[in-house]
């Protein structure tokens, strides 16, 4: 019941749920678990972090429960903590996939770029998957080698054609590609579909609010794009990828203060500022003093 609470955006009866649960067998890793996601998508950010630990010392060899607390710390740009937890999945797990996903969604995370290629072929040679695909296809974006990314996403798409992510990321990849940008529009408009139907299913998903904001904003909706980011905003105002998709969003319609401070949030909250660098809708900020100086650390 919590988890089906908690998918539909029910977050406070779902927190009622996992509590009763945690409750009545104290050493359920999976009910812990369950309830450290709820207190995250309620901005508990403490509570979640120190039940989900609590769930790892309950399993301590299994590799489940530090995949999800890698992910809590990598939602919140946490990196070294983030691939501490998915080096322990590999460990426990050598011949799984997710370690090695995840581990090089961090690497991606950090500008570890090419670090990143030979983790994810790993964990392709041990079974093909979109979301590898996916961040395989993310590495290749990020060295600006965009028709090799729209390549590697289309598979991805091919594996999963209903994930609203895999799309939205087809889209951008056209969209800069040499030649290839007249494609970008039906990628995104599928993406912006996709998403749709998520948010029919859980409308206080933030980082689908943001997403489909994004994708909007890519097709010239100025009024949608800043509706659902506004929303998204509201629900999440200490995410950074939520706070990055604003920056996009302002920056292609040339609001500059909006995206400078938008920008701003996202180191606030844990960007790094390579990952601003490599973004390439922020590329015409270059010549600008505040972003040369975010872009340091500064």
């Amino acid at each position: 019941m919590g988890l089906l609470l908690d998918g539909t955006g029910k977050y406070e009866e779902a927190q009622k749920e996992y509590e009763d649960a945690v409750a009545l067998n104290s050493s359920d890793d999976r009910a812990v678990a369950g309830l450290a996601r709820v207190y995250e998508h309620l901005n508990r950010a403490d509570d979640a972090e120190k039940t989900f630990k609590r769930a790892v010392l309950l399993h301590p060899n299994s590799p489940e429960g530090y995949g999800l607390l890698g992910w809590f710390y990598y939602d919140r740009a946490q990196y070294d903590q983030a691939a501490n937890a998915f080096q322990r999945v590999i460990e426990l797990a050598p011949e799984g996939l997710s370690g090695y996903s995840n581990l090089g969604s961090v690497y991606i995370a950090q500008g570890r770029y090419q670090e990143a290629l030979p983790v994810l072929e790993r964990a392709q040679s041990i079974l093909p998957s979109a979301i590898v695909l996916s961040n395989l296809g993310t590495a290749y974006f990020c060295l600006r080698r965009y028709q090799d990314a729209a390549r590697v996403f289309s598979q991805a798409v091919q594996l999963r054609p209903q994930d609203y992510d895999l799309w939205g990321n087809l889209g951008d990849a056209y969209y800069w590609a040499p030649g290839q940008r007249s494609q970008a529009a039906g990628a995104y408009r599928r993406a912006i579909e996709l998403g749709e139907k998520s948010l029919k299913v859980n409308p206080r998903d933030s980082e689908v609010l943001a997403y489909v904001a994004q994708y909007r904003a890519m097709l010239g909706d100025e009024n949608e794009a800043n509706r659902n980011i506004w929303q998204a905003l509201h629900l999440a105002p200490h995410s950074p990828y939520v706070w990055l998709s604003a920056a996009i969003i302002y920056s292609q319609f040339g609001r500059q203060p909006q995206t400078l401070e938008a920008l701003r949030q996202c180191v606030a909250n844990g960007i790094t500022p390579i990952q601003l660098r490599d973004t390439p809708n922020f590329d015409t900020l270059r010549g600008d003093p505040q972003f040369r100086q975010l872009l340091s650390g500064g």
